[in-house]
């Protein structure tokens, strides 16, 4: 073979390759533009108008389809501008947004498998087609927006959701809207069906939804909850809310608000649902706020919440009085779904029977002299009889410079020969006691600030009789500094480089690869030649 065959033959090979490596490159660029398809839900990233729409009535519906497209903005922390476009890629357009009234706008039910029902139950239009902000399989994007159209088959998650529809005269359906994500669909009207003779048709039942709740209270510690609790002032307590699903089909967008009474105090940052913290607008009022709003809750299933308080956190042993303590937790469902009307509010109440323990101090025994008569005929002498001592001398309190809440009480006792110390109880008047025996040390780690009265209870026996208990009791002030809230620094935004895609980078394979051979063939011509010349 002559070196211009073999430069022939290099250049042929460098150009396959590099349209097979560009090809390779495009394919893997291309997989990355699919997404796992997921289900719109209220309030996410994914839902084409942020929260969804104001489901309180069909008229706020239609107000807040109006809003949202007279605006042209999605809603989102980054408002998209395109939902012109995207309701009307549904069949929408300004003159029918405008005219939408309770009269010719309907609430809807838009099913999986397509179907489309009206509040009666009827099936009014098929195949349904909805938008969301992810991609699918079989999905269509919507020009330059980052929403795609596909069936409801591959969008819903759920069996259902509710939504309106704008119908024509005839009451067909031309767009709708599904109310918990703003996605706008579309759908094939049935056909109207001339009735020769009136049929009466029962409609079937629509399954529908339903809640309970129930309240509970224990103390912190303890896992046996209950509708009422006795406890004294100054006891941590945990409150539990258990919200149910008991209805046909799941419920959603529960609102739950518990208003907290006077007589206790929320421990910042313990209030959780399922054991994830969350913030605390489950304590606004109903008239105030939806408080916190459950989005959906399978039928059958349950949620909880939890927080924890503090039972009468300003008393002390001379201001307490003896008090019952009622906290009510509500919930309220916020839109009605599957032509439901909003079920009515429930409410449970949990109990706290708060005491007020009085210190009670045992003053030693009483003795006397004894008195000694003597008798001229004979002598008589009354012996002494030595008086049993068993009482509390002295408590004394000791707090930690490294830790402000930590404390150390330490009792000393006198006693008679033969009486023995039996057992030594601290009441740390935060609801929490401590029994050592017969150590008359013991250690406390207070969680709040605040004065607080530790009594001290001795108990004695004098050979098989028990005495009566001593007690000393002590204040004392707790100071726990607020820690100080740490800045972090804000990171710079990470740069983000153009996409090109994967047409473009196939451009730059195949541009780079023919560049190369012309280089190559030009070096390889020039090496010819003056092999020729010798």
């Amino acid at each position: 073979m002559n070196l211009l065959s073999k430069l022939n033959s290099a250049a042929k090979i460098g150009l396959v390759f590099g349209v097979f490596a560009a090809a390779i490159s495009g394919v893997n660029l291309i997989s990355n533009h699919f997404a796992q398809t997921s289900a719109a839900s209220s309030c996410a990233a994914i839902s084409v108008i942020y929260c969804g729409l104001n489901e309180s009535s069909t008229q706020a519906e239609i107000n807040s389809v109006k809003s949202y497209y007279d605006n042209n903005t999605s809603g989102h922390p980054t408002a998209f501008k395109d939902i012109k476009t995207i309701y009307n890629y549904v069949g929408a357009n300004q003159a029918l947004i405008d005219s939408m009234t309770t009269a010719n706008t309907i609430p809807v039910t838009v099913y999986k498998n397509g179907n489309v029902t009206n509040a009666s139950g009827k099936i009014i239009a098929t195949d349904a087609m909805s938008v969301g902000r992810f991609r699918t399989t079989s999905s269509v994007r919507i020009g330059s927006t980052n929403a795609y159209f596909r069936p409801t088959s591959e969008s819903f998650s759920d069996s259902s959701l509710t939504g309106i529809a704008r119908v024509d005269s005839s009451g067909k359906i031309i767009f709708g809207s599904l109310g918990l994500c703003g996605n706008p669909f579309s759908a094939t009207p049935v056909p109207t069906v001339k009735v020769v003779a009136p049929v009466v048709v029962t409609p079937t039942p629509a399954p529908t939804p339903d809640y309970a709740i129930v309240k509970e209270v224990a103390v912190k510690g303890s896992t046996t909850y209950a509708p009422s609790l006795t406890v004294n002032y100054g006891t941590h307590v945990v409150y539990r809310i258990t919200v149910t699903s008991t209805g046909a089909i799941p419920v959603r967008s529960v609102a739950t608000n518990d208003v907290l009474p006077s007589g206790i105090k929320y421990v910042i940052g313990t209030i959780a649902h399922d054991g994830f913290g969350i913030g605390t607008t489950l304590f606004e009022s109903v008239s105030m706020s939806d408080g916190y709003r459950i989005a959906s809750l399978d039928n059958g299933s349950s949620t909880v919440l939890t927080f924890e308080a503090i039972v009468g956190p300003n008393d002390s042993a001379t201001s307490c009085t003896p008090e019952t303590i009622n906290n009510t937790a509500t919930i309220t469902q916020k839109v009605a779904q599957h032509g439901v009307s909003l079920l009515l509010p429930k409410s449970s109440t949990a109990t706290v029977y708060k005491t007020c323990i009085v210190p009670v101090i045992v003053k030693p025994p009483v003795t006397t002299t004894p008195v000694t008569t003597t008798v001229v005929t004979p002598p008589v002498t009354t012996p002494t009889v030595a008086p049993v001592v068993a009482t509390c001398t002295n408590l004394s309190l000791l707090t930690s410079t490294l830790n402000p809440g930590l404390v150390t009480a330490s009792v000393t006792y006198t006693a008679s020969t033969g009486v023995a110390l039996t057992n030594v109880a601290f009441n740390w008047s935060d609801g929490y006691l401590t029994s050592t025996g017969v150590t008359t040390t013991a250690q406390h780690t207070y969680t709040a600030s605040g004065t607080y009265n530790v009594i001290a209870t001795l108990s004695f026996t004098s050979g098989s009789t028990a005495l009566p208990q001593s007690i000393c009791q002590l204040p004392i002030t707790i100071n726990i500094p607020t820690p100080v809230a740490v800045v972090k620094p804000t990171s710079p935004a990470p740069t983000t480089l153009v996409n090109t895609g994967p047409g473009s980078n196939a451009l730059v394979f195949l541009a780079a690869t023919v560049l190369g051979t012309i280089a190559y063939r030009s070096i390889l011509s020039r090496r010819f030649a003056s092999e020729l010349a010798e």
